[in-house]
Formats: C-alpha cells, structure tokens, sequence
C-alpha cells in the first residue's frame, strides 16, 4: 500500500503555489477535491480571485479538462476562460 506524508506533501504543494501565484489541486477519480491542494492562508492566488467572481466559467474549464482525462488522454495543457494556462495530467501508480 502506497504511503506518502501529506503535510510534508501539503508544503510543496504550497511552496510551488506561491512561486506560480495559482492554485494546485488533486482530484479523485470522480473530480471531488482531494486533502492534498495548495492552501495560501495569508493571501489568495490570482485563481482563487477570479473564481469568486466567475465560479461558473472557471467550473466549466476544469470539468472540459476532467473530460479529457477521462478520455484516456494522459496530459495537457490548455488555455482557460481567462486566458490563463492550465495543465492537466494523471498521476497513477505503477507496477
């Protein structure tokens, strides 16, 4: 069974959110929000910004990313509604 320190795991997520100013979020295979995500407690990311004001869109490019994932493509990266660049990758565990 695969074992990993979350909140080692949690710090660089968090360390390369503030280096990129975008949030990083792992989702499950049904596209629920994992623990494991960036979280920036004393200023939000620019994303974060534009998703309280435009939560559908940003809603809307993340599930047409999801989608394609689904679709058996393995990464990309994309452009979303406002312009910035997105990526998107699977991230399994091997034999």
């Amino acid at each position: 069974m695969l074992q990993y320190n979350l909140r080692l795991f949690r710090g660089l997520l968090q360390d390369l959110s503030y280096l990129a100013n975008a949030a990083i979020t792992f989702y499950d295979h049904n596209f629920n929000s994992t623990s494991a995500h960036s979280v920036n407690v004393e200023e939000k990311t620019f994303c974060a910004k534009v998703k309280e004001c435009a939560r559908e869109n940003c809603m809307h490019s993340d599930t047409c990313a999801f989608t394609r994932l689904k679709n058996k493509e393995t990464a990309f990266y994309y452009t979303c509604h406002f312009g910035m660049i997105e990526m998107a990758f699977h991230l399994k565990l091997g034999k």
